[in-house]
C-alpha cells in the first residue's frame, strides 16, 4: 500500500498544470508522443495533464539529442516506451527529475489519489494532500534523478521516503 501510494504520487499524479512553452515542432511532437503513451488506455483529467507537463518540461530541458541517445524518443520523436526508462543518462535523469519536481502537483489529482486510499476520510486525505503537497521541489528533483541513474538509497531518496511517510495518515484503530 505504501509503495502504491509512493508510486501515485510520485508517478501518475507526478505532474500538473504547470504551463510550458517554447518547444519547436519536433520538440512538440516528442513531449506529445510520449505524453500520450505514458497516459494508457483511460487516463483521467489529472493524469494527461501532468503527463502533458512532464513530457514537454522534460524535452524542453533535456533536449532530443540526449533523449534518442537513451532511446526515450526514435529518429520519428516518437515514444520508444509506455513509460520513462528505469535508466537513462545523467543530463536525461536531471532533466526528469526537474520535470517531474516542476510539475507535481499532488492536490490537482486528489481523485486519483483518493482512489489509491480507499477508507481514508476526507479530512485525512486532505491532510495528506497538504502536507505531500509541501515536499521541498529540489528533493523530489533529486531523489528521481537518482532513482533514473539506477542508484538507490541515496540521502534525497531517503528524505523524501521520510517525508512521504510522514505525510500518509494513521491507520484508525
Amino acid at each position: 500500500m505504501k509503495k502504491f501510494v509512493l508510486a501515485l504520487s510520485l508517478g501518475a499524479v507526478l505532474f500538473s498544470a504547470a504551463g510550458c512553452g517554447g518547444l519547436d515542432n519536433d520538440e512538440q511532437q516528442a513531449a506529445d508522443s510520449l505524453a500520450k503513451a505514458w497516459n494508457g488506455a483511460q487516463p483521467t483529467k489529472s493524469k494527461k495533464t501532468n503527463n502533458k507537463c512532464i513530457a514537454e518540461t522534460w524535452v524542453e530541458r533535456t533536449g532530443l539529442e540526449s533523449l534518442r541517445k537513451d532511446k526515450v524518443v526514435d529518429d520519428k520523436f516518437a515514444a520508444t516506451g509506455d513509460q520513462p526508462p528505469e535508466k537513462m543518462s545523467r543530463d536525461s535523469a536531471t532533466g526528469f527529475g526537474e520535470a517531474v519536481a516542476l510539475c507535481f502537483n499532488i492536490k490537482a489529482s486528489k481523485a486519483d489519489v483518493k482512489k489509491g486510499m480507499p477508507g481514508v476520510s476526507t479530512k485525512d486525505l486532505d491532510a495528506y494532500l497538504n502536507c505531500m503537497d509541501k515536499i521541498d521541489r529540489d528533493l523530489i528533483a533529486q531523489a528521481v534523478r537518482d532513482g533514473r541513474l539506477n542508484k538507490s538509497g541515496t540521502t534525497p531518496q531517503k528524505d523524501l521516503d521520510v517525508a512521504v511517510k510522514n505525510c500518509q495518515p494513521t491507520p484508525a484503530t
